[in-house]
C-alpha cells in the first residue's frame, strides 16, 4: 500500500495570513497553497487507512470504507495484543467479529450501526479533523501558522494552537494532493506537551482489499457465539443493577454445578471447553455476592459484581474474591451477560475506602506517576520475599484483587526478577498505571519465570496496588 507522503513538492518560501486560515506556498512562483484546498480535497471520503500513535508509539491501525453519504460500511482495527499477535476487530454489514489473541477467543455478535459511526472511529477521521480545525481557525478559536523548521522538508507543516484548551496540533500536508498525511496532538505544558496522540494517514480514498474485512482468525480460535443463540438473561422488570446481581448468581451456580452449557450462555456464549481455562476459579461454594457497582465515575454500564467463593484445588480449599464484569449483549436488546475474562475487571469505586486514613499505600512525594507505581510493585514483592507480609499488606487496600498464590497456582514465589516499563492508563477518574513484572517461582523442584500484570491506582495522595493478574 502506498503512502501519500511519497508524493511531494519542494517549497522555497512560505507566507501566512493569520486568522484567515490561508497559507501561501510557492516554488519558483508557480505553486500556491491554501488550507481551504485541503478542506475541499478531503471532502467526500470513501475510505481511509490510518496508523494511530500514543506518546510517540504506534498504537492502533485502522482500515475503513464509507458509502456516498459518508456512512460507515465496514472497518478493521488492529491493536497491540501482546506477544501472541494483535487484537483484531472487524465490523461489516452489522456483524462484529473480534479476536482476542491471548486466550484465542473469537467474539461473534450483531452490532447495528444506527448512528453511522462505530467504535469511536470519528475521532480518527481525517476529514472530520480537518473540518473541525478549519472551523476553529475561521472563528478565531485557534491560531494556525507554518513551521519553517519542520523535519518534513518536502511537505507543508502547520501548527494550530488552542491556548484555552492547552492543546497544540501539528498537521502535515502533501502540497500535491492537498491531503493531510499526519496529525499530532499535544496537551499540557512544555515545548511539545505532556500527552501526545497522533494519526498517520497511510491511504485516503483508495480501493481497499475486500479480504481486510473478512475474519482471518486462527482456525483453533474458541468461538463466543452471540448471533445464532440467545445469551445472558433478560432484564425484564428488574433494574440494571438487580439484573447484574441475578445474572452473576445464576452464572456462578451453573459453573459450580458443572453445567457448562448453561454457564457458557450466561458468560456471553462461550462453549463448555472455555471453562477448562478457568478451573482454578471454579466455585465449590458461593460465600457471598456483592452489589453491582459501576467501573466508571458515572453510574452506567458495565457493572462489576464482586463475590466471595470457596474453591478447591489439589485437595486444598481456599476463599477467593472474583470480580465479574456484566455487560449488555450486542444485538440482543434488553439482555445482559457476564464477561468471560475474569481478569477483565477494573477497580470498582475503590476510592470509597480512605487509604490515607488507614495509612496504606505509598506517598508520591517528588516521584513521577510511573516512578511511584514502579516503587509500589518493587516494595510489595521485596516485602513478600523478606517474609514481611504486614509491609506488603500496607500497599494493598482491602477491596483490591491481589493474590500472588492465585496468580502462580501451585508454584511458590521466590523473588522479583525484573520490572518492566510503567505505562499510564487513560482513565476518567483516579490515575491508573500498569506495570508488567517478572517473578521467579518454583514448582516440584523446578524454577521458572512468570510474568504478572500489576495495576496501581492513585487514591488521594497515596498509590496502592489494586490488581494483580497473570
Amino acid at each position: 500500500m502506498r503512502n501519500p507522503q511519497m508524493k511531494c513538492a519542494v517549497a522555497a518560501a512560505i507566507v501566512i495570513a493569520v486568522g484567515t486560515g490561508f497559507i501561501g506556498l510557492w516554488h519558483d512562483g508557480s505553486t500556491v497553497y491554501a488550507f481551504s484546498q485541503t478542506v475541499e480535497a478531503m471532502q467526500g471520503k470513501r475510505s481511509f487507512h490510518i496508523q494511530t500513535y500514543f506518546q510517540q508509539r504506534r498504537k492502533d491501525e485502522f482500515w475503513a470504507e464509507f458509502d456516498k453519504q459518508g456512512n460507515l460500511i465496514c472497518f478493521r482495527q488492529e491493536e497491540d495484543g501482546g506477544p501472541k499477535g494483535p487484537l483484531i476487530t472487524i465490523w461489516n454489514n452489522g456483524i462484529l467479529n473480534r479476536y482476542y489473541p491471548d486466550p484465542g477467543l473469537h467474539q461473534y455478535s450483531r452490532l447495528p450501526n444506527t448512528e453511522h459511526g462505530i467504535e469511536g472511529l470519528e475521532e480518527f477521521d481525517p476529514e472530520t479533523i480537518v473540518q473541525e480545525i478549519n472551523t476553529l481557525v475561521e472563528t478565531g478559536q485557534a491560531v494556525m501558522e507554518t513551521d519553517e523548521l519542520s523535519r518534513y522538508a518536502k511537505l507543508v507543516t502547520l501548527r494550530v494552537s488552542q491556548e484555552r484548551m492547552r492543546l497544540k496540533r501539528v498537521l502535515v500536508v502533501d502540497p500535491v494532493t492537498k491531503f493531510v498525511v499526519r496529525v499530532d496532538d499535544y496537551w499540557g505544558v512544555g515545548k511539545d506537551g505532556a500527552i501526545h496522540k497522533g494519526i498517520e494517514v497511510l491511504e485516503y480514498n483508495e480501493a481497499m482489499d475486500p479480504k481486510l474485512f473478512v475474519p482471518d482468525f486462527p482456525q483453533d480460535a474458541i468461538l463466543m457465539d452471540q448471533v445464532t443463540q440467545e445469551v445472558g438473561i433478560a432484564q425484564g422488570g428488574m433494574t440494571v443493577k438487580e439484573t447484574a446481581v441475578e445474572l452473576v448468581r445464576q452464572a456462578l451456580e451453573a459453573w459450580a454445578q458443572g453445567d457448562y452449557t448453561r454457564a457458557g450462555r450466561l458468560f456471553g456464549g462461550v462453549p463448555p471447553q472455555w471453562f477448562t481455562r478457568l478451573d482454578k476459579w471454579r466455585p465449590a461454594r458461593i460465600i457471598s455476592i456483592g452489589p453491582a457497582e459501576p467501573v466508571r465515575e458515572d453510574d452506567r454500564p458495565p457493572y462489576q459484581v464482586r463475590c466471595r467463593c470457596e474453591t478447591e484445588r489439589n485437595g486444598r480449599k481456599r476463599a477467593v474474591t472474583l470480580g465479574l464484569l456484566v455487560r449488555d449483549v450486542n444485538g440482543q436488546p434488553g439482555r445482559w451477560r457476564v464477561s468471560p475474562f475474569l481478569d477483565e475487571e477494573e477497580p470498582a469505586n475503590a476510592s470509597r475506602f480512605d487509604v490515607a486514613k488507614a495509612d496504606l499505600g505509598l506517598v508520591q512525594g517528588q516521584l513521577s506517576d510511573e516512578e511511584v507505581a514502579t516503587e509500589v510493585v518493587r516494595r510489595y514483592f521485596e516485602s513478600l520475599q523478606a517474609g514481611d507480609n504486614d509491609a506488603a499488606g500496607r500497599l494493598v487496600p482491602p477491596d483490591a484483587n491481589v493474590d500472588v498464590e492465585e496468580c502462580l497456582g501451585a508454584a511458590e514465589f521466590l523473588r522479583l526478577a525484573s520490572i518492566g516499563e510503567a505505562l499510564l492508563i487513560p482513565s476518567r477518574g483516579d490515575k491508573v498505571v500498569g506495570v508488567v513484572c517478572t517473578v521467579e517461582c518454583e514448582q516440584d523442584g523446578r524454577k521458572n519465570l512468570k510474568r504478572l500484570r500489576a495495576t496501581i491506582v492513585q487514591r488521594s495522595d497515596r498509590w496502592v496496588l489494586q490488581d494483580l493478574s497473570d
